[in-house]
C-alpha cells in the first residue's frame, strides 16, 4: 500500500526484482535453480505493468533491471526501486 499523497517517481529508475518460488515436493537431485515456467521475462513484465503509473509515470523510465528467480520456503516477490543517478 502506498502512502496517501504518493506521487509517481520522475526521472530514470533502477528496478531490482527477486522472485521466490515454492520448492517442489519432489525436486531432482542437484537442481537448485528453478528452470520452470513461467519464464523470468514474464514475471518482469507483470511487475513493470503493475507499477506503471503508480510507482513511476511510465515504464520507459526504467534504465536498469536486475532479476532473479529462485526457490524459497516462503514464495513471494521482492521489489527494490531506486532513482538512477
Amino acid at each position: 500500500m502506498l502512502p496517501h499523497g504518493w506521487v509517481p517517481a520522475k526521472g530514470a529508475v533502477r528496478l531490482q526484482l527477486r522472485f521466490y518460488l515454492a520448492k517442489p515436493k519432489t525436486m531432482p537431485k542437484g537442481r537448485t535453480a528453478p528452470i520452470v515456467r513461467p519464464d523470468i521475462d514474464n514475471y518482469i513484465k507483470l511487475v513493470m505493468d503493475a507499477l506503471n503509473e503508480l510507482v513511476y509515470s511510465d515504464d520507459s523510465q526504467i534504465v536498469y533491471i536486475e532479476a532473479h528467480k529462485m526457490y524459497s520456503d516462503v514464495p513471494g516477490t521482492e521489489i527494490i526501486l531506486e532513482y538512477a543517478e
